[in-house]
């Protein structure tokens, strides 16, 4: 996956692909990206997020509407320069 400039959405991040995916499957409506990385300590991990944010205030309403999916945790929004 290509990491494109803008916004999206962190859902989160887990030690295990099978987590990972859990997120995805329990967010069927919406095209979660698992992507693979290091750590800082080398280890491998799993970011669940959601690409391709046209702003900040539509990624900020779509973390919204997905914090109660998620438990309570509000993801969190960030920026790719």
């Amino acid at each position: 996956v290509e990491n494109k400039k803008g916004y999206y959405i962190q859902l989160g991040i887990f030690a295990t692909k099978e987590n990972a995916r859990k997120l995805q499957e329990k967010l069927k409506g919406y095209s979660v990206v698992i992507s693979e990385e290091k750590s800082n300590n080398d280890r491998i991990i799993y970011k669940a997020t959601i690409e391709g944010m046209t702003s900040r205030t539509n990624a900020e309403e779509t973390a919204q509407k997905l914090k109660s999916m998620l438990n309570g945790e509000t993801p969190i929004v960030k920026v790719r320069y």
